[in-house]
């Protein structure tokens, strides 16, 4: 019985794990990661657009150490303390103090990730589709 106990208890630490992500890590990796290490680039090997991919990082190694931010690959170049990496994003602005924050709190909550964390490819979002003439129905009298 406490075997069920703590799967159910699990069950909404994973949901709130998962939300956490979505609401405030993945907006971040989007906005500030994705065009370097997205889909259509990934410089030094890094994809962070695919768990998969982002877990297993890139050229220069693990990306995370999940509940331990300070030795994390991410948080070390993000707040430009790799001896050897510059500080990312090498465009654009460094991350905010907040921003840095969130990641570490979210990595030393183990950096859940849940496994359909990457948002809908640009290509499949109705909105990146071009627009089509819809058929004209065949053997009636159109209106208009």
């Amino acid at each position: 019985m406490s075997a069920l106990l703590i799967s159910a208890a699990m069950g909404p630490v994973r949901t709130r794990a998962a939300e956490v992500f979505q609401r405030e890590i993945e907006p971040l990796f989007l906005d500030r990661c994705y065009a370097c290490h997205g889909e259509r680039r990934q410089e030094s090997g890094l994809r962070l657009d695919l768990r998969e991919a982002a877990l297993k990082g890139g050229d220069h190694g693990a990306l995370l150490v999940p509940g331990r931010s300070s030795d994390s690959l991410l948080v070390k170049v993000v707040t430009g303390q790799h001896p050897e990496l510059p500080r990312m994003p090498k465009k654009g602005e460094p991350l905010s103090e907040a921003e840095v924050s969130r990641l570490r709190a979210w990595i030393d909550a183990g950096a859940e990730w849940p496994a359909a964390a990457a948002k809908a490819r640009p290509a499949e979002h109705w909105a990146f589709r071009a627009p089509r003439r819809p058929s004209v129905p065949s053997g009636a009298e159109h209106p208009i």
